[in-house]
């Protein structure tokens, strides 16, 4: 038969807690507590309070017995706030927001110290939480989902030369439990890859994703691969972080406004190149310190994709564990970059040489420069370029393949050979229906000129694709609206603003008139 001490202590999960069982007996009757009782019963009363969070009543009642402290709840209460104890309700949620930023910090192999309003949390602490809240592997996701927002005066930060957790079972006064170093079930990146994963196969495997026969990655929902679904939301996406920066915010809310609407064709669509695109997006946030941005795409994605497909399809499933991943630039920029390698692994696995696995390519590249990999990069584009003209397939595909190799010879400098590439395309796409690769093969040239310091021919390109945009695609289109601002930002590097204020005025005055306002 259990002993009461082992019974308290299987009650209080392992916690050692003190037992006056023995000194109940000693307690002569409780008589009314004087001013002068309270203070050596401080610790008491503490731990009774809020390091076993019991109720009022309980620690009254468990002071009466043991102790012959015998108190009014008035008395309690205001005893508890002049020690600075009456913010029970704060500490839990304090508490909630540590476990849970420790949890995803874990996640992506982050050691963690946490500080409450400067105050170290000790370790002993969230052990204790755990172990009395019940967080087990099984539920800790749940838990996650539950927790507030951080509050405030909640810091982190990553120790230096800081060991590996250790278990319950270690002789440290300052063990971690397991449940801190979650399982892999836990992992929130382990589970967005698998979630990418299952996708892509799935997609492929219905046949909702086939393979042209040309290398290209199709949608059966879409017409063909030139059916490029996000380009007004990352064009939208790209404006409102330029208007952002200017703290243009009618303007910038009106971009965001326009992006958000290009979201449910997005999610629809299935095309194979939206969730390439919509990664790379928060990941070239993220970088730009964008953090604001990102979590707006990523709970907006997260809401519609389970309001509009369900919350056991694959994209609800990706948007909702991206959700949980903390925007600090490092770790959130960690997970990206890995799921778009995987998404470009899974391209190669089912062979398909798709553009989108080139475009992760391009963007880990940008982030981490690899001469090597441009040139191996640049052999392949050059490859898929000559077998396509041999089997006259020199259609848009091969003008997008194109258009690829054309951003390759930037990246490596080559600018005049990426100019004569991106006037092939602008030519051959004039007037065919496909003028946007126009328009964005004459954005492409003016980058190149501006790089080489010619303003003049770099004016001369950006106004005529602007021109083009507002002709073929309205003024008040994602696209038009981003040459706009980019326009804008190089009249005022060139310390021309009075044409940089008349075309913000242009930009405006078609914010206000446009009725989707």
């Amino acid at each position: 038969m259990s002993s009461p001490n082992q019974i308290k202590s299987r009650l209080f999960g392992g916690i050692p807690i003190q037992l006056a069982s023995s000194n109940a007996a000693q307690v002569s009757s409780a008589t009314w507590a004087n001013p002068g009782d309270w203070h050596g019963h401080k610790q008491t009363i503490k731990r009774l309070w809020i390091d076993e969070d019991r109720p009022l009543k309980d620690v009254m009642a468990v002071m009466e017995k043991d102790y012959g402290l015998k108190g009014t709840a008035k008395m309690y209460r205001s005893r508890i706030k002049s020690w600075g104890l009456d913010n029970k309700n704060n500490r839990e949620n304090n508490m909630k927001t540590i476990v849970r930023k420790k949890l995803q910090r874990d996640a992506v192999g982050k050691r963690s110290v946490f500080f409450v309003k400067g105050r170290k949390v000790n370790s002993d602490e969230i052990v204790r939480y755990c172990k009395r809240k019940g967080i087990d592997p099984d539920s800790a996701i749940d838990f996650i989902e539950g927790c507030p927002s951080t509050p405030p005066g909640i810091t982190c930060a990553t120790p230096h030369n800081s060991p590996s957790p250790v278990s319950l079972g270690s002789s440290s006064s300052n063990a971690m439990p397991v449940i801190l170093q979650p399982p892999e079930k836990l992992l929130i990146p382990e589970h967005i890859f698998r979630s990418i994963k299952d996708y892509v196969n799935g997609a492929v495997d219905s046949g909702l994703w086939h393979d042209d026969g040309l290398g290209n990655c199709l949608s059966t929902r879409a017409s063909s691969i030139f059916s490029d679904v996000p380009r007004p939301f990352c064009d939208a996406m790209s404006t409102a972080k330029e208007l952002m920066q200017s703290r243009s915010f009618p303007e910038m809310r009106y971009m965001l406004s326009k992006a958000f609407d290009a979201c449910t064709p997005i999610a629809k669509g299935q095309n194979p190149h939206s969730m390439t695109r919509l990664l790379m997006e928060e990941l070239r946030f993220i970088n730009y310190g964008d953090s604001m941005l990102v979590d707006m795409i990523r709970k907006h994605m997260a809401a519609l994709s389970i309001r509009l497909l369900g919350p056991g399809h694959g994209w609800s499933r990706i948007f909702h564990f991206l959700e949980q991943v903390e925007l600090e630039k490092i770790s959130f920029s960690a997970v990206i970059e890995n799921c778009l390698a995987s998404l470009a692994d899974i391209f190669n696995q089912n062979n398909l040489f798709d553009l989108s696995a080139v475009d992760v390519r391009l963007v880990c590249l940008r982030i981490s420069p690899n001469p090597g990999g441009l040139q191996r990069l640049e052999d392949q584009l050059r490859d898929r370029l000559v077998r396509m003209a041999a089997s006259h397939s020199e259609d848009f595909s091969y003008q997008k393949t194109l258009y690829r190799l054309g951003t390759v010879m930037r990246m490596r400098e080559k600018y005049e050979v990426a100019i004569t590439m991106f006037e092939e395309i602008s030519t051959h796409t004039a007037g065919t229906g496909q003028g946007h690769w126009e328009i964005r093969s004459l954005e492409q040239q003016a980058i190149l000129h501006k790089h080489m310091y010619n303003e003049t021919s770099a004016e001369e390109k950006i106004r005529q694709s602007l021109a083009k945009s507002v002709h073929l695609l309205g003024s008040g289109d994602a696209l038009s609206c981003w040459l706009k601002a980019e326009y804008e930002k190089w009249l005022r590097e060139w310390n021309r603003h009075a044409e940089a204020d008349e075309l913000r005025a242009e930009f405006s005055a078609s914010v206000v008139t446009d009725p989707a306002v």
